[in-house]
């Protein structure tokens, strides 16, 4: 079929002196004339690193 993969990595250091992480995604799927969003964010703070490493 007419598939199409799509894939990205950005690794990125987080400096010792911040003290909220926001990290986002997102992406569109269209077929025909429909088209849907896909998209989350998530808001990490300080102390909370390893919960959300480890989150499955």
């Amino acid at each position: 079929m007419d598939q199409k993969i799509n894939t990205a990595e950005n690794f990125f250091n987080i400096p010792d002196n911040s003290w909220v992480v926001n990290a986002s995604a997102g992406i569109s799927v269209q077929y025909g004339k429909f088209i849907y969003k896909i998209h989350d964010q998530k808001i990490i703070f300080r102390g909370d690193w390893a919960k959300e490493v480890g989150r499955k």
